[in-house]
């Protein structure tokens, strides 16, 4: 297989997951997203970095040892291996938007900026439908559910037998995210799960999770709507990992619980340290997270989800 386009332009956006009680099982893209340009070239492959996120670090090229570790360009050679296609030299500009580290799927949107491209230079082969692809982020590190929204945009439900549900979002529901600017120290991994958990309150989680989706999905409620809030509020507990998480992302969950005794529902996006509300936040709550160090940032919800163009 050859390669057919030797340009094109990805965006993609971020993502949340967990909604607090879902647990790897809802996620939703974002308006935010990163901006890549991917050119097949006869020489050496170079990688631009133009950061645009919180505190970032200004326009830079990578060094040649660092050019091949990029996600974004593992993730073009994982593709052209796939079909048997030659390795080419690679110019990469990626403007990124998506905070690095801090659970928004920055890791996720360069691994499908780099399938998708070369899934596009290559001319778009059947042979490499969208289950292969993701097959591959996976396998490269990306999480399946935070994919599949930035493919299936707005909302995804992960349902048995590995399948997944698009899902509506409804218009009153405005993500904005808190994403700290000092090292929140972890002292435990953050994939281990808590041990003697009772039945009951995996029982509670269930029932919160069955009642998030139809409020975030509901088309008909307005943003002031108090009793949809008062719900949402209730419905983002986490009783399983939230004391859980306290211990190797304190600050984080210190800070859902400070917004939720203001009435806002707020949970940690996956491992965090990040923090989402689902709507916008008043002035003074946004002033007094950025006194304690939080950039507010927001993220809008993404109904375009991953975009090519050539």
């Amino acid at each position: 297989m050859r390669i057919k386009e030797d340009r094109v332009k990805v965006r993609v956006p971020a993502t949340t997951v967990d909604f607090g009680p879902t647990h790897d099982c809802l996620a939703m893209a974002c308006a935010l997203s990163d901006e890549v340009t991917i050119r097949a070239v006869a020489g050496g492959t170079q990688v631009r970095v133009i950061d645009r996120t919180p505190g970032g670090s200004p326009e830079h090229w990578l060094s040649a040892s660092e050019v091949e570790k990029h996600p974004t360009i593992t993730a073009i050679r994982g593709v052209l291996d796939l079909v048997g296609a030659p390795q080419v030299g690679v110019h990469l500009t990626y403007r990124r938007s998506i905070p690095t580290s801090v659970g928004l799927g920055d890791v996720e949107a360069e691994l499908l900026a780099g399938v998708y491209g070369a899934w596009t230079i290559l001319g778009k082969p059947q042979a490499l439908n969208e289950d292969v692809l993701v097959d591959l982020v996976c396998k490269l590190g990306g999480n399946e559910v935070r994919a599949r929204a930035v493919l299936d945009a707005p909302l995804v439900l992960r349902i048995t037998g590995g399948s997944f549900l698009p899902l509506p979002v409804g218009e009153a529901v405005q993500p904005v995210a808190l994403v700290p600017g000092f090292t929140d120290q972890e002292t435990l991994d953050p994939g281990l799960l808590p041990r003697g958990v009772s039945f009951p309150r995996y029982a509670a989680n269930s029932g919160r999770s069955a009642a998030l989706v139809p409020l975030i999905a509901d088309p008909a409620v307005t943003s002031d709507d108090q009793l949809w809030r008062d719900r949402l509020v209730r419905a983002t507990v986490d009783d399983v990992l939230e004391d859980h998480r306290a211990s190797f992302s304190p600050a984080s969950v210190a800070l859902i619980r400070w917004l939720r005794e203001r009435g806002n529902a707020a949970f940690l996006s996956g491992s965090g340290p990040a923090v989402v509300c689902l709507w916008d936040l008043g002035a003074d709550v946004v002033k007094s997270a950025q006194h304690s160090g939080w950039a507010v940032i927001d993220l809008g919800v993404g109904t375009e989800g991953l975009t090519l163009d050539v």
